[in-house]
């Protein structure tokens, strides 16, 4: 005991030294930083086992280490080195844990204990409050919510089909010496997301989606209400991915271009009223590719509803 509490207080120690001023970091980078962080983990932990709820365990796990060191210390060098030592960690432990036992005897608590002693020891969210850090959780829950939605269903299409199915991969028909058809994918970089590190399919496309709209959920977030951000952003089931991300980001461009037309007690009247004026609209046209950013205030169905509200 003496031995835990020694070590515990030298780790309380490090972290209390790599404090830092409120004012040196802004609630952009903390996002952004985040939002790369999720992605990250969820990359690493689904390259090394192809397990979904691995992946979003690992996640969880983070996103309490990011919000506590945060908390803490305003250092977000910290929060993402100690969560990338947690990624570490629980690959680690699974890995281990599947050469002694099967993994169904794999008790997720004492993962979870375990990491959060190798990482933040003794801290929690109880010892000290950031109104910064608290403001930004919900964004936080609601930008990794719709991550898991997307990331779970594209990996359901792998995992059921072995390939993604026509809306997410094109069939270039080229033949193979012996005349058959071979389906190959066209490595074409989306115009959101020119510059992605993940050459993995599944991967690329969440990147892709993300770059989207992550940044669009930032600049709603602080002037609609958290409840009605969320509701407008619900992802029920996810029938075509296309259709699921392109009503996601009309609906978050809409109410950063008409906000100011509304006063802040109206503003669920007309969230509400997007909503509506989204799910009555015919995404046919957009169900075999993603809409681009810089394009969308020129696709039809943006003037349409601009012209209803």
């Amino acid at each position: 005991m003496l031995l835990l509490s020694s070590i515990d207080n030298e780790l309380l120690n490090f972290i209390q030294s790599k404090k830092l001023k409120a004012s040196e970091i802004t609630a952009k980078e903390i996002y952004q930083l985040y939002a790369k962080m999720i992605m990250d983990i969820l990359y690493n932990v689904h390259k090394v086992f192809n397990n979904v709820d691995y992946s979003i365990t690992c996640c969880e796990l983070a996103h309490s280490i990011f919000l506590i060191v945060l908390h803490h210390t305003n250092n977000t060098k910290l929060a993402m080195f100690l969560c990338d030592r947690a990624k570490v960690l629980f690959i680690e432990y699974i890995n281990i844990s599947n050469e002694m036992e099967p993994k169904e005897s794999i008790n997720m608590i004492d993962v979870k204990l375990y990491i959060y002693s190798k990482t933040i020891g003794p801290l929690s969210l109880t010892h000290t409050k950031n109104v910064k850090i608290s403001k930004l959780k919900n964004l936080f829950i609601i930008y990794k919510k719709i991550i898991y939605k997307i990331y779970s269903h594209l990996d359901n299409i792998e995992h059921t089909t072995n390939n993604y199915d026509e809306d997410v991969y094109v069939n270039d028909n080229d033949s193979d010496n012996d005349g058959t058809i071979q389906e190959t994918y066209i490595n074409i970089k989306d115009e959101d997301n020119l510059f992605s590190v993940y050459e993995d399919e599944l991967f690329y496309t969440l990147d892709t989606i993300k770059e989207k709209i992550y940044m669009k959920i930032y600049r709603c977030f602080f002037f609609v209400n958290y409840i009605y951000l969320e509701n407008s952003l619900y992802i029920e089931h996810i029938d075509n991915i296309f259709t699921t991300v392109n009503k996601i980001n009309l609906k978050l461009q809409l109410l950063i271009d008409y906000k100011n037309k509304y006063k802040s007690s109206s503003r669920s009247v007309f969230i509400n009223k997007i909503n509506k004026l989204m799910d009555k609209e015919n995404m046919y046209e957009y169900n075999k590719n993603y809409i681009i950013n810089h394009t969308i205030k020129k696709t039809d169905i943006y003037k349409h509803i601009i012209s209803t509200l």
